[in-house]
């Protein structure tokens, strides 16, 4: 079942594989985050050192997460939740 969910998962990623690109006005993004890409309507920025592999690799696993949860997805898109990352290792 768990690999199921895990394949569902994938292939949700796999059909919202929008192209990195910088973060548009509405998400009011410091200026250090210079990518972006959204997961379930969340936002997923980065600084420009992150690779865009790992960037969409952490887009996946929001999704993964909130795959059968699109109800909490939904609440944490109204809180204007948003996910960065700095590239700090």
């Amino acid at each position: 079942m768990m690999r199921l969910g895990l394949l569902a998962a994938s292939l949700v990623g796999l059909a919202s594989c929008a192209a990195v690109q910088p973060p548009p006005r509405s998400v009011a993004a410091d200026r250090f985050y210079a990518k972006y890409v959204e997961a379930a309507g969340i936002p997923v920025t980065s600084s420009p050192r992150v690779p865009d592999k790992a960037l969409l690799a952490a887009r996946s696993m929001a999704e993964g997460m909130l795959a059968h949860r699109p109800d909490l997805a939904q609440v944490l898109v109204r809180a204007r939740l948003s996910h960065c990352s700095d590239g700090a290792r």
